[in-house]
């Protein structure tokens, strides 16, 4: 499945990063490459737990 990742300008410098479809699954960093970086771990996380709960 295809995710589309929105990136906004946040306070302090920051990026806030969030996946439109699933909105729960959100990150923030310095640049949008560490932002790119982060939501990838999120995304992972998030699915393990999804799949952790099904079980």
């Amino acid at each position: 499945m295809k995710y589309t990742l929105v990136i906004r300008k946040g306070a302090n410098g920051f990026f806030i990063g969030q996946l439109k479809e699933l909105p729960e699954v959100f990150t923030q960093g310095l640049s949008i490459a560490e932002v790119k970086t982060n939501i990838a771990d999120v995304l992972e996380m998030y699915l393990e737990d999804m799949s952790a709960a099904r079980d």
